[in-house]
């Protein structure tokens, strides 16, 4: 009964991931912090979790948040799977 209560109290487990969308035509110029988060994108399948591409592009969450805004990326939440033991 305890591991019920317990059970029905744990939240999921959310991580931010960022999402390369097809740049739109004729897209000008890019700052090179936003490059580099490009780059790191497309050199990991496109897709990757908000930290991890943080520390591979070496950036802060400014110009990931500012290519989102452009819609050259998506910012989505996703449900991490928790192993129990």
């Amino acid at each position: 009964v305890s591991q019920r209560t317990a059970a029905s109290k744990v939240r999921p487990k959310l991580r931010r991931w960022v999402r390369l969308l097809a740049p739109p035509p004729g897209t000008k110029r890019v700052p090179p912090t936003q490059q580099k988060v490009l780059d790191a994108l497309t050199a990991f399948g496109g897709e990757l979790p908000l930290t991890e591409l943080l520390e591979r592009a070496d950036v802060a969450a400014s110009p990931v948040n500012t290519l989102a805004r452009n819609g050259s990326v998506a910012i989505e939440t996703r449900e991490v799977k928790r192993d129990p033991l």
